[in-house]
């Protein structure tokens, strides 16, 4: 009975499409009916014969890493409302493909999936290629990067945008590779596991704007993880936050296919930073946007209009995450993080009340202590190693000592000192770590602060000093790697205004064995 209802659906789907058609080709006219048999088949959960419609090597990526989620019935597809809101929106597949847009090759069409069937629309986009006489789904992926040139790392395959092979470079994609390792060690992922992700590799596309990303991935961000896919996509090179997701996801193999932004984005803060910062520059922050009650810990659990920005809730959700594993430790943090997941449906109805039920069972506590608790870990302001410390460290070597500018060592610290004339503000920049391979390289994080400035190019670290703030930068990593802003935490043996003299320092292990050399630096004072 199920295979009369396929044939009759199929009958009519194609007698509906047969109108209007008549000056496509045969083969558009075959594409089209084929997305419709698609969907007929998905509606009546025929995965097997759905599967056979899509380009053998898409299914193949989509089920490398082993990744699946619950009550997704066709992962390849999973991005897709038709399979994301699969119960909500089957009886409507019949009326659901509405346009078809061209595209600069005829190997590839691109067909619009369009449901509205209350007061929601969901819209979505499958992409189709040409292989021998026939269309078959695939990722947009394999349409818009076909020409992209691809670099392969320990743990990554890297597609490069023409316009931005420029912002690869060897000393990003190592400490993408680390971050993996690093990020497997915490999580407690086997060594046999991270094997399979060495030999199967995740996908990462080097975007050159938003605009590719919004192409590839029905999105408007400046990254996204494609769950489908399980590839990254990002406008930086390298985007730890981004990656984080899919190595989460890895590692628990089977889980829910939605979660609460605050865990799932907070995490992912957590383990990899964000906006070109280091998680611990970040987790600093949080904590201080938590201590002074800029942000609210009830405001981050349910998204809504009325809450902070994006840009200050993920920091602050961060805290959260490190206060939760703190507490918690990760397998009992991943209970809850499972809890708190489910389809897209089920979390877009959580409730504060239910979120907060959920936090309390798992703490053992009442919604108020636990409050109180998180605020009394942020108002700690623990330092995460993405600090700079301000005033005195003793040293026993020095490194630089150049007009008012005093740079020394110990083995565990590197201390800045800098006096500026009488009169002229105590602004300054150091650059240095100078590598042949950075020569031919572009910083989108060192341009924007110094608009392309030729003199620049090659050094890989800055020290960015003036009354207010300091901050160590990695030019080869696009990262604020280590920040200190007086506003954040007064502190008088930072800037002494009398003597127009500022004092600092830092962990040494942050500057990846590479040291400030006299023969080996540029200083720029007044910026």
């Amino acid at each position: 009975m199920k295979y009369v209802c396929h044939a009759m659906l199929s009958s009519m789907l194609l007698l509906a499409l047969s109108s209007g058609v008549s000056a496509q080709n045969d083969l558009t006219k075959e594409a089209r009916s084929t997305a419709f048999y698609y969907l007929d088949l998905l509606a009546f959960r025929n995965i097997e014969s759905a599967e056979g419609l899509w380009v053998p090597s898409a299914v193949e990526r989509a089920n490398r890493l082993g990744i699946e989620y619950e009550n997704i019935i066709f992962k390849p597809d999973c991005n897709s409302p038709a399979v994301y809101c699969y119960d909500q929106l089957k009886e409507y597949f019949v009326n659901s493909l509405r346009t078809q847009s061209p595209l600069d090759t005829d190997a590839f069409l691109k067909i619009k999936f369009d449901i509205k069937p209350h007061e929601k629309r969901y819209e979505y986009f499958y992409y189709m290629q040409l292989s021998g006489e026939y269309f078959w789904f695939t990722f947009a992926e394999d349409y818009y990067a076909r020409e992209w040139s691809t670099r392969k790392t320990k743990f990554f395959r890297v597609h490069v945008h023409p316009r931005m092979s420029a912002h690869y470079n060897d000393f990003a994609a190592n400490a993408l590779d680390r971050f993996v390792e690093t990020v497997a060690e915490r999580l407690t992922i086997s060594k046999d596991r991270l094997k399979i992700l060495e030999e199967q590799k995740i996908d990462y596309f080097l975007c050159e704007r938003q605009y590719d990303i919004d192409n590839m991935c029905n999105t408007k961000a400046d990254n996204f993880y494609n769950q489908a896919s399980d590839a990254v996509f990002s406008v930086n090179f390298p985007d730890f936050q981004i990656v984080a997701r899919p190595l989460v996801n890895f590692h628990l193999q089977t889980l829910p296919y939605a979660t609460v932004p605050f865990l799932r984005d907070g995490l992912a803060v957590y383990l990899g930073g964000s906006w070109q910062r280091s998680a611990p520059v970040l987790l600093d922050f949080g904590e201080y946007l938590l201590h002074n009650r800029v942000v609210e810990i009830d405001s981050l659990l349910v998204p809504s209009d009325s809450v902070p920005p994006f840009d200050l809730t993920s920091p602050a959700s961060a805290v959260l995450v490190d206060y939760l594993v703190q507490k918690l430790g990760w397998e009992t943090f991943f209970a809850q993080y499972r809890e708190l997941s489910g389809s897209v449906t089920d979390v877009d109805k959580l409730s504060a009340l239910t979120i907060k039920r959920s936090l309390a069972k798992y703490l053992k506590d009442e919604w108020r202590n636990i409050i109180a608790a998180i605020n009394a870990h942020a108002d700690n302001r623990d330092m995460h190693g993405g600090a700079i410390f301000p005033g005195i460290i003793k040293t026993n070597k020095k490194l630089l000592n150049d007009s008012g500018l005093v740079v020394s060592r110990s083995d565990d610290w590197v201390q800045i000192e800098y006096t500026a004339p009488a009169g002229s503000k105590p602004d300054l920049a150091l650059f240095f770590g100078k590598s042949k391979e950075l020569f031919d390289k572009k910083s989108s994080l060192r341009d924007e602060q110094y608009d392309r400035d030729p003199n620049l190019i090659g050094y890989r670290f800055s020290v960015r000093v003036d009354k207010n703030e300091i901050g160590l930068y990695d030019y080869a990593t696009n990262q604020l790697v280590a920040k200190y802003v007086y506003d954040f935490d007064p502190d008088d043996n930072y800037y002494d205004k009398k003597k127009n003299h500022i004092t600092a320092y830092f962990d040494i292990r942050l500057l990846d064995g590479i040291l400030p050399q006299k023969d080996d630096c540029l200083i720029l004072r007044g910026n």
